[in-house]
């Protein structure tokens, strides 16, 4: 009986002791593991490999999440079943792939993995329905998946500095959408039912391979603003004359 007394007594100082599967790595990690564990916001660094990731996990209430010179993003994330927002800091980020395992962030709803090298989004991650921003600007995009389409929630969407070439219709179903923004892609047109999407207000594609804006699109309800700089649009004075009886905002290099 004493034995199990004994037991009781003991088992939670052996459980306090082994929270941790090594030591602490650097100074950093020793921080880490003094942090209370009510934290919202968490900076990941490249040294997260080193350390133990129980020094991270135990954090349950982490909403935001920076990236900072990493180049692999660490499953164990998904232990932050509260995560609202991923993103990344500066450029040395050379992250080539998005794990699947993001699709257990149910509560995701704001991605920016800008200025990485990836080419393409895993196909279960178009499954998450809180997503309302994603910024892919400065990757290594040379096509837009058609299950963007499925992000009925999505408000801005940004793709600037990609190799992409052409828009899927499917974008146009995106019936939230506030912002599109294509910038320095290689796109040369645009699909008209763009026309149809009610809630747009900011269309950018400065610096792309557009010689031709499709007049269509002007007629989408809520546009207010056009960023065309750097283009040679042949029928510039057409749209010009329309977009100030529209009240439209165009930025052209005339």
């Amino acid at each position: 009986m004493k034995f199990l007394q004994y037991l009781i007594f003991i088992f939670p100082l052996l459980a306090s002791c082994q929270q941790y599967d090594r030591q602490a790595y650097d100074s950093e990690e020793v921080k880490l593991r003094k942090l209370p564990t009510n934290l919202d916001q968490l900076i990941i660094d490249s040294l997260w490999q080193k350390r133990d990731s129980a020094s991270y996990i135990r954090f349950k209430n982490v909403k935001i999440i920076l990236l900072k010179d990493v180049k692999v993003i660490p499953n164990w994330i998904t232990h932050y079943s509260r995560l609202q927002t991923i993103y990344t800091a500066n450029s040395i980020n050379k992250i080539h792939k998005i794990p699947e395992s993001l699709t257990k962030l149910t509560g995701l709803s704001d991605i920016d993995i800008s200025n990485n090298e990836i080419s393409v989004l895993p196909q279960n991650i178009f499954s998450l329905k809180k997503v309302n921003k994603i910024n892919l600007e400065n990757n290594k995009f040379k096509q837009v998946q058609k299950e963007f389409g499925k992000w009925k929630n999505l408000k801005i969407l940004i793709l600037d500095n990609n190799e992409i070439e052409n828009i899927p219709v499917e974008i146009c179903s995106i019936d939230n959408l506030i912002m599109l923004g294509l910038n320095k892609t290689n796109i040369t047109t645009l699909p008209t039912c763009i026309s149809n999407m009610v809630n747009l207000e900011t269309l950018s594609i400065s610096y792309t391979k557009i010689t031709t804006f499709p007049m269509e699109i002007l007629k989408a309800p809520k546009l207010k603003t056009i960023d065309a700089k750097g283009l040679k649009l042949k029928n510039y004075k057409e749209i010009k004359t329309i977009c100030e009886k529209k009240n439209i905002t165009l930025y052209y290099d005339e």
